[in-house]
Order: structure tokens, then sequence, then C-alpha cells
């Protein structure tokens, strides 16, 4: 498997790996009110999950505007294994050398290789679960280990 398509695995790993941990927790943490980037965890992952359909949307071309609210961890991580499976199949039908070209939020024209925007979309992704992290320190919680490390060991040991 191609390097973007192995980092697009680990960026949907690591959030339902998040979302358990916050249902084997306590799910109230999911909705807790915290001063931060966002105003709680819950919204931390509707923003990944809106940019990442976002992304989504434009690699086919397409504009997107859908809000999308998350009543818990689970809903959130159902919905993000729907958009990830979707792109999974996008991804495959796809050349990862294409050309995307899309508009930014002011309207500016851009293009890049899909490979390229699955890498930002993961980037953006790790960003924000390191919000997450804090957010769940401020809270006296640790949070789940989800260092790409960890990924790759667990995929070995499935392997064995």
């Amino acid at each position: 498997m191609e390097k973007p398509l192995v980092l697009f695995d680990y960026h949907n790993w690591s959030i339902s790996r998040m979302l358990d941990y916050l249902v084997e927790q306590n799910v109230e943490l999911f909705h807790q009110p915290l001063t931060s980037v966002f105003s709680s965890i819950r919204e931390t992952f509707e923003h990944i999950y809106r940019i990442d359909q976002l992304w989504y949307s434009r690699m086919q071309g397409e504009e997107d505007s859908s809000i999308v609210r998350f009543n818990d961890p689970t809903h959130a991580k159902e919905a993000f294994n729907r958009l990830h499976e979707d792109m999974r199949l996008y991804f495959e039908k796809n050349t990862l050398e294409n050309l995307v070209v899309y508009h930014n939020s002011t309207g500016a024209k851009f293009e890049n290789k899909l490979e390229d925007l699955i890498t930002h979309l993961v980037n953006h992704g790790t960003y924000h679960k390191g919000n997450v992290t804090a957010m769940l320190w401020s809270l006296g919680q640790k949070s789940s280990a989800t260092d790409y490390i960890i990924y790759l060991r667990e995929k070995q040991i499935a392997q064995l």
C-alpha cells in the first residue's frame, strides 16, 4: 500500500481509538464544556469531520457546506467510518498523482496532487487529536495512545 493510503488508514484508526476511549471512560467527557481551541471535545471531532468531508468534496470537484452534530462518541465513530470508507473507495479508483483542482474558502483556485491532499487531511486531524488530548488532561483524564508507531505495531501484530 502506498504511503498516503497508509497514513489515511492511520488517521481513521486513531480517530476510532480516541472515540472508543471516550466511550470506555465516560461519554460525558465528550460534551464537557471547556476553554480551549474548541468549546468541547465533541466540537473538536465535529470540526475534524467537517474538514475531512470538505476535502473529500473538493477531491470530487464538489463544494460542501454541510454541518454535522454528533450525539455521542459512538455516533461520531459511525459517521467517520462511513465517510472514511467512501474516501478509501474513491482513493482506490483514482491515482494518487492525479491533480485535484479546487477553490479554497476565499474562492482562490488551487491544484494539488491527491496524495498531498491526503497528507494534509491526516496532518490536520493529528493536530486536532492533540487538542483533544490536551482537553482530556485538563479534565484530569489521560488519553488513548494514538502515535503512528503504535498503529504500525498493532498492524504488524495483526499480520502475524
